[in-house]
């Protein structure tokens, strides 16, 4: 009598036929999962960020200006710190200057996700560029928005803020 220990071919090429018609059905919803929570934490972690922005500003009573590039952005503390008064009027020439010069401290800088990214063209910030003062509200030429975009067309999200500081997601 012959002893059964194993599969036969049959019942293998059953399993993987079974497996490859799982795999094409569950991969593509994976992927745009994937996607879907990398915009959505990106959206997020802008827009923690810029309410950070804002705290460290009122806790360092200085301006803190964030810089956004198409793929990501910079948050700094513009206290001048490192420069020193080349002019002679007696105020440090890095000083709410609008950039990163000296050693000014970097509180972040963010990378954006793979397929996420900021559109430039959409964004009403005047060179890109806002800031929080040391009340943590924004001088009316660094009110406005940036649009996030992912990769696909219904990821898009706007976040603003007004002249108080506040910080709005739309």
């Amino acid at each position: 009598m012959k002893d059964n220990a194993g599969f036969t071919l049959m019942e293998l090429a059953v399993t993987v036929a079974i497996f490859a018609v799982l795999s094409a059905i569950a991969i593509p919803n994976m992927i745009k999962w994937r996607n879907n929570a990398a915009y959505r934490g990106a959206v997020n972690t802008l827009a923690g960020d810029l309410a950070a922005a804002k705290q460290a500003a009122i806790r360092a009573n200085s301006n803190v200006v964030v810089n956004f590039t198409a793929n990501g952005y910079v948050i700094y503390i513009d206290d001048g710190d490192g420069t020193g008064d080349a002019d002679g009027d007696g105020i440090i020439d890095g000083l709410n200057n609008g950039a990163q010069d000296g050693t000014e401290t970097t509180l972040r800088n963010r990378t954006l996700a793979t397929g996420v990214t900021i559109d430039l063209g959409a964004s009403t910030f005047a060179g890109n560029t806002t800031l929080f003062d040391s009340r943590g509200r924004c001088p009316t030429a660094s009110t406005g928005k940036v649009r996030i975009k992912g990769s696909h067309a219904d990821h898009q999200n706007d976040v603003a803020i007004n002249r108080l500081g506040k910080i709005s997601v739309t």
